[in-house]
């Protein structure tokens, strides 16, 4: 009798190492799942749509003599946009314009804007922007927002702003998109000052308006 009960409670001994080992085991795999970095939903379809400089555009607008309004464009874009189809969202974006395309209008204001007094076009030939996050709209009334780090003459800022995307599929099956939005920044921020008098005449807040559109052909 007392060789069963030992062979019974060395069974039982047994069995609960056994519980322990699995629970461990079980305790360290959550760990190590916890640790691993995020990736894309294995369901997303990333597709990578090519800027179209012909379709997009960048204007602007500052105030001048505290009255009046200059405007002005930018072409010459480049890069390319990541878009998420199954959420319909972008995921990254890297965008180049070419500083000495600005246009005021005024060819005698447009050299001083590109001289080496405010965008120094020569030494800085491109305004670059490279997101970090873009936040989906909460409904489909709602703008996104998006979140990056946009560079001028040498100067690179975080900026922060909303916009909209539309997409559109050809019977050809290729693929456009459209994003369009609208920020403000300041030039003092960025450093770009055309000297005291000049400051005092040129407004610091520069309103820009953007729309992207991009290609992809399946």
């Amino acid at each position: 009798m007392s060789v069963f009960i030992s062979a019974l409670s060395a069974k039982r001994e047994l069995s609960s190492r056994i519980y322990k080992s699995i629970r461990r085991c079980g305790l360290v795999m959550v760990v190590i799942l916890m640790a691993m970095p995020a990736t894309r939903s294995a369901t997303a379809q990333v597709v990578t749509y090519t800027i179209d400089a012909d379709a997009s555009s960048f204007s602007f607008t500052v105030e001048h003599l505290g009255m009046l309004n200059v405007t002005g464009e930018i072409s010459g874009a480049t890069g390319f946009i990541e878009v998420d189809l199954t959420s319909e969202t972008p995921v990254s974006a890297k965008i180049s314009i070419e500083s000495r395309t600005i246009d005021t209008g005024n060819q005698s204001r447009d050299e001083s804007i590109r001289s080496d007094e405010f965008l120094d076009t020569d030494r800085f030939p491109s305004i670059e922007f490279t997101s970090a996050t873009f936040a989906p709209p909460v409904d489909a009334a709602q703008e996104g927002v998006a979140t990056g780090e946009l560079t001028i003459a040498g100067q690179t800022r975080t900026i922060q702003f909303p916009y909209t995307l539309s997409q559109q599929v050809s019977n050809s099956g290729n693929r456009s998109i459209i994003i369009e939005a609208t920020f403000i920044f300041s030039r003092e921020e960025f450093d770009l000052e055309f000297g005291r008098i000049m400051d005092a005449l040129v407004g610091d807040e520069i309103s820009v308006s953007v729309r992207l559109a991009g290609t992809f052909i399946d």
